[in-house]
């Protein structure tokens, strides 16, 4: 054996070599097509070396020119599969330059047997012996070259430029791979291209006389592949070994959340799945899992659909959630929520499908609970979604509405509010998601829920946002306070009638003082009444005198009407009135009623009232009410004191934006010096008095939105402060 046939044996073989390896690789991952090309393309090539050792020892010039003919069939088959490799390969270069350099060597292949002899020579004349490495071989001395042999000539070219093309692509991605990628193979296949391209022309030129070299530079491609395949098998080992930690670690991670991982073999029908997971639906560890084993874990009238939903997957979008039930050999029932996804093939084929499963059966238990919850509670709860929309209501919400359960859920919650609200409703509704906090719905507001029946109810309505996967709601608490109102009303109406008596209480007090202000300006009248009279029987009457006379007697009048009106002020019943009033003239008004009341006592008032004060929001009968009671209460407490020091001062301010009355007496002070004890009921320094006076005081000025309070003075005495709001701060 010689070295011709010895180099070409080992080049045939090395691409018969790798040539299988990468057909194995392909047949190990039938979605690796790049490997099976490269496969193809070094077995043509085995094929070619075949060719070309047996042109190196042809004896006559026909046997040359008709395996010349028949070595273009493995060039066609080892260029196109180069090209589909690279194509595959890179993922690179342009399509319609691969469609132009395979189509074009297919018509090389076709004009190559279409021509006489082949598409290189249109004639070969002769051979020649020459030394080859230590060997005589055969080649073409004399020969024309055909004309068509610039068809493949540009084929080549168009070859070189698919892959230079590809090449740079490649390089352009930037990283290190990739750049490898462009230098070994993509550099190898055009120096391929180059060197056996360049001595095919050559020699059908006849500028040499040389053996055809396809085999040799193609070996250029083989260490190129070999180097990639070598790197290739250590990343492959370096990234099974990172899977590998990666898959404890997410197990690890999987078992510590109480999840199970699971991984379905759709063509197989096999199904693999943690520990975790096997202890979960029950299967035993030895037990192999398919579909059907599967499916009979799970409660009977959960089968039917979870098979529906994962056929639906496979089918669909391959995305698969469902939460179902797992009856477990002894009996228990587990609920489980399992999401997965489908993974197909190049030909969209489903292959298999990954997910998870896990235990939900306390969060069941939990929304179980919270729903019997909801349904217990004594007042109607309504939860309300993002749109609006109601998904959950309970018994008593349908007794206060007089909707059943399926009239209300899905429908919007405007259903239940008033008309003339509905409007404004979703602004506020808006604003409350935009800022969820748990608070009273309308505060300072009365609120009315909508019936079936068009009436309406008063209501109070407290808001709790909820937060879940799903999204947020809101869980609106609604009690029916119909019942408090009427016992509101009753209380104001019995609180009204306990100041009514308070107020006749005073005056039955100020009796001897009233009488003296009537009878003084009654007796007037009667005297005028009777000079006039006598006046009147002389046969000259003096008519201004008469005049004068009448003047008094409707001076009088007035006055005792002035006093009637007052009395009959402070003894009218009705409901509480918030007008605007001026508190200097309620003032003015209560020192004259008790004008001789404090005189009979021997106590003096000095006023300093304010100039110029805003009114206030009050109602004129409570708030004289009110003062009357403190002056009196003034009264009271200097009458131990000698009479020079039985004065009161009344004085009013404005304070803070606020219209403040003061009363001020030099009595003998709070007892035991707590200035808020005589505000409550039945507390009273008198041995005559009730304790209620002051208690009723501070309850009115409560509703009217104002303050009351006593201080001891620096010297002697306690002053009590009446505070009101003006109408411009109450507006």
């Amino acid at each position: 054996m010689n070295w011709v046939t010895i180099l070409w044996s080992l080049a045939a073989g090395a691409c018969i070599t790798l040539g299988m390896t990468h057909l194995l690789i392909w047949l190990k991952g039938r979605t690796l097509h790049a490997h099976l090309a490269f496969a193809v393309a070094a077995l043509s090539t085995a094929g070619v070396a075949a060719c070309e050792l047996i042109l190196l020892s042809a004896s006559d010039p026909q046997t040359f020119g008709r395996v010349l003919r028949w070595a273009h069939v493995p060039v066609l088959v080892m260029m196109v599969g180069l090209a589909c490799f690279v194509r595959l390969y890179f993922k690179t270069g342009r399509p319609w330059l691969f469609w132009l350099a395979v189509g074009g060597r297919l018509l090389v292949g076709v004009v190559n047997f279409l021509q006489p002899i082949n598409i290189n020579l249109q004639e070969i004349s002769a051979l020649r012996q020459i030394p080859f490495l230590g060997q005589q071989v055969s080649v073409v001395a004399e020969a024309v070259t055909n004309p068509w042999n610039r068809l493949a000539v540009i084929n080549n070219l168009i070859f070189l430029l698919f892959f230079m093309d590809s090449s740079f692509a490649l390089w352009r991605r930037g990283d290190a791979d990739s750049r490898r990628r462009a230098v070994c193979i993509g550099g190898s296949l055009s120096v391929f291209i180059f060197f056996a391209a360049g001595n095919s022309i050559l020699i059908n030129e006849q500028v040499i006389e040389s053996p055809y070299l396809i085999t040799f530079p193609f070996l250029a491609i083989l260490l190129g592949m070999a180097y990639q395949l070598s790197h290739d098998v250590n990343e492959a080992a370096r990234v099974s070994v990172a899977l590998r930690e990666s898959q404890q670690q997410m197990v690890l991670a999987a078992a510590a959340a109480k999840l199970a991982l699971w991984t379905w073999d759709v063509r197989a029908n096999q199904i693999w799945v943690t520990e975790e997971g096997r202890e979960m639906y029950g299967v035993s560890p030895t037990e192999e899992v398919t579909v059907e084993r599967f499916l009979d874990t799970l409660h009977p009238e959960d089968r039917e659909s979870v098979r529906l939903s994962l056929e639906a997957a496979l089918a669909g979008s391959g995305d698969f959630a469902k939460d179902y039930r797992v009856q477990l050999p002894d009996g228990q029932i587990r609920w489980i929520s399992a999401r997965g996804k489908v993974e197909r093939g190049e030909d969209g084929a489903p292959r298999r499908m990954r997910g998870i499963s896990r235990d939900i059966s306390l969060r069941i238990q939990a929304v179980e609970r919270s729903r019997l919850v909801v349904e217990a509670a004594p007042y109607a709860m309504i939860m309300v979604d993002a749109a609006a929309k109601m998904v959950l209501v309970n018994a008593q919400a349908e007794f206060l509405f007089g909707y059943s359960r399926e009239e209300m859920l899905g429908q919007p919650i405007e259903l239940l509010i008033p008309e003339r609200f509905q409007a404004g409703h979703p602004a506020l509704r808006h604003g409350f998601f935009a800022h969820p906090t748990s608070r009273p719905m309308g505060a300072g507001r009365e609120l009315s829920g909508r019936c079936k029946d068009g009436t309406e109810v008063p209501v109070e309505v407290g808001l709790n946002p909820i937060s879940t996967s799903e999204g947020r709601f809101v869980l609106a608490s609604v009690i029916d306070i119909t019942e408090r109102r009427r016992a509101e009303k009753e209380a104001l109406e019995q609180r009204d009638e306990l100041f009514h008596l308070s107020r006749v209480s005073s005056l039955g007090q100020l009796s001897g003082s009233l009488a003296h202000e009537l009878n003084q300006p009654l007796g007037i009248i009667l005297s005028n009444a009777q000079a006039a009279q006598r006046m009147l029987a002389h046969e000259s009457p003096d008519l201004p005198e008469l005049r004068e006379i009448l003047t008094d007697i409707v001076s009088e009048d007035r006055r005792a009407g002035a006093v009637i009106t007052r009395l009959r002020t402070l003894l009218k019943r009705g409901e509480t009135r918030l007008l605007p009033l001026a508190l200097n003239d309620v003032i003015e008004n209560v020192v004259h009623l008790l004008r001789s009341d404090l005189i009979a006592h021997g106590v003096a008032i000095q006023t300093a009232l304010a100039e110029g004060l805003p009114e206030v929001a009050g109602d004129q009968v409570q708030l004289q009410q009110i003062l009357l009671n403190l002056i009196i209460n003034g009264c009271d407490a200097m009458a131990e004191n000698p009479p020079s020091e039985r004065i009161i001062h009344i004085f009013t301010s404005l304070q803070e934006g606020k219209v403040r009355a003061s009363v001020e007496d030099q009595g003998c002070g709070l007892p035991d010096g707590d200035a808020d004890r005589i505000f409550q009921p039945f507390v009273t320094t008198k041995s005559h008095g009730l304790g209620i006076g002051l208690a009723i005081c501070r309850t009115i000025i409560t509703a009217h939105h104002g303050r009351l309070w006593a201080e001891p003075n620096a010297g002697r005495g306690t002053t009590l402060h009446l505070e009101l709001q003006t109408v411009e701060s109450v507006a």
